[in-house]
């Protein structure tokens, strides 16, 4: 029984560690956790490594590797969508609250000053580099590798990463435009109002 607890206490530790290190998507350090895990549960415990490696067949291999490498390429792809879709309303958020702060009705000629002190805001505020948008895939590929490998940890990292804070916003994106139509129809007789 206290060989029990002690192992589970004993494997907390890397697994909590594991997701703070999905959590901001750090690999090396992931993959030093999970081999120093597995070399502490062969060397300090009575698991018969040998006889489970013999008894392992290629079927086996194939199925539980292929599943889980299946199970993560889904998981990655999600995950690029919803990021992608994250990384769009954070733009459109600090885009339209800058041309308000600045009394435009859309952003400026790119060649412009104007289009240049946007792009160093939006920078300085969010860290979205205008260059990198649409995010493209070939910039995140230790990223895309990452979230395949450590898909469990990082599905779970992501899922107690504020959910209910997303679905708020999400739920608060689609109904602003219906929502700010009907304050500004409700105004609209304000003529000092309507700039």
């Amino acid at each position: 029984m206290l060989d029990t607890i002690w192992f589970w206490g004993a494997l907390a530790i890397p697994t909590i560690l594991l997701l703070l290190f999905a959590f901001n998507e750090k690999g090396t350090p992931s993959t030093i956790i999970v081999v120093l895990t597995i070399a502490a549960i062969v060397s300090c415990s009575n698991f018969p490594t040998r006889e489970f490696v013999h008894a392992l067949t290629v079927g086996h291999i194939i199925k539980y590797a292929g599943g889980y490498v299946l199970l993560g390429l889904i998981y990655m792809s999600l995950k690029w969508i919803y990021t992608a879709y994250e990384l769009k309303v954070k733009y459109v958020d600090y885009k339209e609250a800058w041309l308000e702060r600045i009394g435009l009705k859309s952003l400026p000629e790119t060649h412009t000053d104007e289009f240049a002190n946007f792009k160093r805001a939006l920078l300085g505020a969010t860290g979205i580099n205008i260059a990198d948008l649409p995010p493209k895939i070939r910039r995140h590929k230790a990223r895309l590798v990452f979230w395949a490998c450590y898909w469990p940890f990082s599905f779970i990292s992501t899922m107690l990463g504020n959910p209910l804070k997303h679905l708020v916003n999400f739920i608060i994106s689609l109904l602003s435009k219906p929502l700010n139509y009907v304050s500004s129809s409700l105004f609209s007789e304000f003529k000092e109002l309507n700039k």
